[in-house]
């Protein structure tokens, strides 16, 4: 056996070694994605509606709401989504305010449901039982300080892609500043994140879909090259593909979800 030989026996079983690793790869991957952290997107949105104010100039301005003077009143609205490949049941999501914001009022609905979002079981406990007691009780200054700075709501059923909207009329902070709220959950496996409003195309974020249909354009182009094709139809080809890159994106990239849905 020449040294040749030897060589070729001893790396005969590398490409299946290659393969086997790759694929352990893949699996480990794929295993990462489908049981990776679920993460909610929401954004806020603060309409000032009424600001009391006491001027020399201009004079005194006087804010009611329900018949009780508040510094001001607002209108917060907060839009959450589930962009993940998962469906959730009896979600639970606090909206709170650090910054002296009271809210007035709350309602919230998942979009295209008739249905208003109830409370927690816990949320609703605590407001019997502060409306059971008296100004005077201990306790319940801050119960109510508590209450009126938050609401839990629980959602029954979120679908993937469903987004829920939830309304608040908000007496802003002491400093006049628009208030500042935040959001959470305590479900598994769940985490919300702050997004701001981005372009979309067709349920895609845009620079998601130009940098994808960008990938995949340069990968068909490529193939293209290696075809014996006039010069006149390959500058056809290439001028509609690069016209044709955000579609290119939003196609696969809606696909691959639609893929790992099936898969999950």
């Amino acid at each position: 056996m020449t040294m040749m030989d030897f060589i070729n026996n001893l790396l005969q079983p590398v490409p299946l070694l290659s393969g086997a690793i790759v694929a352990a790869i893949a699996s480990h991957m794929w295993r990462r994605y489908r049981d990776r952290l679920i993460s909610l997107n929401w954004q806020v949105a603060n309409h000032r509606v009424a600001q009391a104010g006491d001027n020399r100039r201009f004079g005194k301005i006087e804010v009611l709401y329900n018949g009780a003077l508040v510094r001001n009143v607002g209108i917060t609205t907060i839009t959450i989504e589930n962009g993940s490949n998962k469906d959730l049941n009896d979600l639970p999501i606090n909206v709170y305010f650090n910054d002296g914001a009271n809210i007035r009022m709350a309602v919230g609905a998942v979009w295209g449901s008739a249905n208003e979002l109830r409370f927690t079981k816990e949320f609703d406990a605590a407001l019997e039982r502060l409306l059971g007691m008296k100004p005077e009780d201990p306790g319940y200054a801050d119960l109510l300080s508590s209450l009126t700075r938050r609401r839990d709501f629980l959602i029954p059923v979120m679908n993937r892609d469903a987004k829920i909207s939830i309304t608040l009329v908000v007496e802003g902070p002491p400093s006049g500043q628009l208030p500042n709220v935040n959001v959470g959950t305590d479900y598994v496996g769940v985490r919300l994140r702050k997004r701001p409003p981005v372009p979309m195309i067709f349920g895609v974020h845009l620079g998601h879909a130009v940098l994808t249909g960008i990938v995949v354009g340069a990968v068909i182009s490529l193939a293209i090259a290696t075809i014996e094709i006039p010069a006149l139809a390959l500058s056809g080809l290439s001028f509609t593909i690069g016209a044709a890159v955000t579609l290119l994106g939003v196609i696969v990239i809606r696909g691959a979800r639609l893929v790992g849905r099936l898969l999950s």
